[in-house]
């Protein structure tokens, strides 16, 4: 698991319950980690607070996935 993944893991784990042990960037947010509307939104403020960046509302629209979250916050230039 890299370090960005690991990041995000600790993250996530805060607003997934449970969070899967091996967590993979291919999974969905809400059909797999069990996320909803709210809880994305929450998750979105707090790495917007922890990574010193900010999401336009478009871009949250396509983080359907681990994989795109991280790539999201990689385009941001954030530095986990």
């Amino acid at each position: 698991m890299t370090e960005q993944l690991k990041k995000v893991r600790e993250l996530m784990s805060e607003y997934a319950d449970p969070l899967p042990e091996e967590l993979d960037g291919k999974m969905q947010l809400i059909a797999d980690l069990g996320f909803n509307s709210l809880t994305l939104f929450e998750m979105v403020n707090d790495a917007e607070e922890r990574f010193s960046v900010r999401f336009e509302d478009d871009e949250l629209m396509s983080i359907v996935t681990v994989d795109d979250f991280l790539d999201m916050l990689k385009k941001k230039n954030v530095s986990i």
